[in-house]
This record gives structure tokens, sequence and C-alpha cells, in this order.
């Protein structure tokens, strides 16, 4: 697990909370990224609609939410792994420092 901001590492994203009073009975607690300050995966609590236009759109965030939140890629020698596709061009699109590119 990932911040998608800056790709911080984390155990987990959300802390569930039990609430008998409330009908749902449990609420989530979005993680903050101790290293940007930003919400650590915005996309946990978001419909798969959100999530598929953002993909559409080519929001980094949606990717890199997709490529080490869903995936579950983890790291290999200091690089996201995955049989080599990685050091291809999904790489460059959700890799550390990398700039998305169109062309």
């Amino acid at each position: 697990m990932r911040c998608i901001t800056c790709l911080h590492p984390f155990p987990h994203l959300y802390t569930t909370h039990t609430n008998a009073s409330l009908p749902s009975g449990d609420n989530l607690r979005l993680t903050r990224c101790e290293r940007c300050g930003n919400v650590a995966d915005k996309y946990v609590e978001h419909d798969f609609v959100v999530l598929f236009i953002d993909l559409v759109l080519v929001k980094l965030g949606a990717y890199r939410h997709v490529w080490w939140n869903v995936l579950g890629v983890e790291e290999e020698g200091g690089k996201g792994d995955a049989d080599g596709w990685m050091r291809g061009g999904m790489g460059k699109m959700v890799g550390e420092d990398e700039e998305l590119r169109l062309c």
C-alpha cells in the first residue's frame, strides 16, 4: 500500500471504527500521509465509476491507486517490477519521480 501522491509506503490505507449507534455499524478513517500530508489514497472510498473516469482522464493518482494498492505490486531492488512490465511504459506513468508523458 502506498500514498498515491508521493508513493510513501503504508501498512494500511484506512482504519475501521465500530460504532453500535450507527445503522451501518462501521466508520472508515482514511490514513494521512506522513510525508506529504495528503490522504494516502482517496480512491478507497470512491465508486468504480469515479475511478474509471479518472483513468480515462489519465490522472496519475488513479493509475497509482490501481498499480500499487489494487494490484499490489511491491518493490524489488528499488524499482517496481512485475515480470519486467514496470520497466515499460506503465512504469513511467506510475513510477517514483517520473514525469507523465502522453507522447
